[in-house]
């Protein structure tokens, strides 16, 4: 709220990877100097679409991020109360056995924290998808649940990054690419205010995305007063596409692809801002990969400005 632009990433030097913070106080022109927030260093875990995530709550900042210290990768946060001047040590936020990756952290507008990551079996196969919260003044998480997506015929895709959203109602919302026998469509599963679990699971797009491998590019997906946007990568036809509905109705029919002429875009991220669908995308038309824009107006079936 006091306009500072909070910027978080992974650092690679050599084979040792580490989190670091930066923000800016004039819309991005400039940066302060770069911190490393994780205190056991060279044992951060990044994978595409899954790097560190930072999320605000009051004056607190909040980062999460993958750590392979105990040589197993697990779920880490810091938290800075002082603007980013200073941070936390290292917190465990993740309560499961085995391997643990693909984090994602939202914060409530009551200032609950919801936090959800993949686990994995000894065997590194697919286990669940686990959610936990902290209560407002708390980081003590909860112990972790199920959310209840993974069954003998589908599982989400267990390398592709999730997204979560919080509706202005409370309601939390997961986006995910699933697996149903090679078929990688997108699904958002639905845990409505006051309710005990994710009772509700939606199917949201409907390309038949045939992929016989991990295609390693999950959903983007975002929430502005009744609408909802996603954007997502469909692997068999090599191209990205955005699409929304009207949240009281969850039809997801207006599919736009957002290719540019001869590319192949992937790792869409958008954000909804009234009635405009803005996205960002890694292209590779020219054989080398680029940063593309454009921007969607909801109901033109068009992306202009690219």
């Amino acid at each position: 709220d006091d306009g500072i632009l909070h910027l978080v990433w992974v650092r690679e030097l050599g084979s040792n990877k580490n989190v670091m913070y930066s923000n800016s106080t004039d819309n991005g022109v400039t940066y302060s100097d770069p911190i490393q927030i994780n205190h056991n260093s060279n044992s951060i875990v990044a994978y595409i679409q899954a790097g560190p995530k930072i999320k605000v709550r009051g004056n607190e900042l909040l980062i999460v991020y993958m750590d392979h210290r105990s040589g197993l990768t697990n779920i880490y946060l810091n938290y800075s109360i002082d603007n980013g001047h200073s941070w936390s040590e290292d917190i465990l936020v993740s309560d499961q056995p085995y391997l643990q990756a693909y984090p994602d952290i939202e914060v409530a507008s009551n200032g609950i924290i919801h936090l959800i990551y993949y686990s994995y079996n000894q065997n590194n196969s697919f286990n669940s998808v686990r959610y936990s919260t902290a209560q407002l003044s708390s980081l003590e998480f909860s112990e972790s649940t199920a959310v209840g997506v993974t069954g003998d015929a589908n599982e989400p895709c267990d390398c592709c990054q999730p997204d979560m959203e919080i509706s202005p109602d409370g309601d939390i919302y997961i986006a995910y690419r699933n697996n149903v026998e090679n078929i990688r469509d997108i699904y958002i599963a639905i845990k409505a205010a006051g309710s005990d679990g994710f009772n509700d699971i939606i199917r949201a797009s409907f390309h038949n995305d045939y992929n016989n491998h991990c295609p390693s590019s999950g959903p983007s997906m975002q929430i502005e007063n009744n609408m909802i946007a996603l954007s997502y990568r469909v692997s068999d036809a090599a191209t990205s596409y955005i699409d929304y509905s009207d949240i009281t109705i969850l039809s997801f029919n207006n599919a736009v692809s957002i290719n540019s002429p001869g590319g192949s875009s992937n790792f869409s991220d958008i954000v909804l801002n009234e009635e405009y669908i803005h996205v960002g995308w890694i292209d590779y038309e020219t054989g080398n990969p680029d940063v593309l824009y454009g921007v969607s107006q909801i109901g033109t079936g068009a992306i202009i400005n690219i």
